[in-house]
């Protein structure tokens, strides 16, 4: 796989562990990578300017994906691409606060542009028969083991790639994804080469084309040399 050119991954149980504790070990694997020439993009459900924060700090060169895909950052030109309705996630509050629920949004909820997320509090099957009893359509309910996402359906780290993909003329023979989690499936699709962490469900470890037997930074570390770049 030495035609890689860029290398997209996940950043909550996949360059941390469960506590979200950043592997330094992961993060020098990623300045090496960029000192090879391999372009490495972040794709995390975390906000904009999290996500960019992590991307400047780890070395990574690359356009940043934010929100699950509801939000890109072009680096280099500082263009942000919004991809998702926060809108439309919004009703979906009203109406569990209107039946009930007690709810409690995440601290970053506030400044999330695409997707609403939830403390991990309610499941996630409540809220989705709330939306089935009021016919609510076109939106999903995630569930990353860190925050619940309510997000459009058409947004996910797959559009966002793919988006990213096109405006730099890379292939998806070009790219490689590593993910751990359900909101990393649809990136497993968008790319040739993808590798989930050992941690990960087991339904989202049949979506890509290589499984890590370590988890988290390890994980990752061993991901990097399953697709030959490490």
């Amino acid at each position: 796989m030495k035609n890689l050119k860029a290398l997209a991954f996940d950043i909550d149980g996949t360059i941390t562990d469960d506590q979200r504790l950043l592997c330094l070990d992961a993060v020098k694997a990623i300045r090496e990578i960029e000192k090879r020439g391999i372009m490495t993009i972040v794709a995390t459900g975390n906000v904009l300017p999290v996500a960019y924060t992590i991307s400047e700090f780890i070395g990574s060169s690359g356009p940043v994906i934010a929100e699950n895909g509801g939000v890109i950052l072009f680096k280099d030109t500082f263009e942000r691409v919004i991809l998702g309705n926060r809108e439309k996630c919004l009703k979906v509050i009203e109406i569990l606060e209107k039946e009930g629920i007690t709810i409690e949004r995440t601290l970053t909820d506030m400044c999330r542009l695409s997707e609403v997320t939830l403390v991990r509090e309610v499941p996630v099957e409540v809220i989705k028969d709330v939306m089935l009893k009021y016919g609510i359509e076109g939106l999903n309910v995630i569930d990353t083991k860190f925050a619940i996402h309510i997000t459009e359906s058409c947004v996910n780290k797959g559009r966002a790639l793919k988006i990213i993909m096109r405006r730099l003329g890379i292939n998806p023979s070009e790219i490689a994804y590593i993910g751990d989690s359900e909101n990393d499936v649809e990136a497993f699709q968008a790319v040739e080469y993808s590798v989930a962490l050992t941690n990960a469900p087991e339904w989202v470890k049949k979506r890509a084309k290589y499984v890590t037997s370590t988890p988290y930074g390890k994980g990752f570390i061993e991901a990097l040399k399953l697709l030959g770049i490490m």
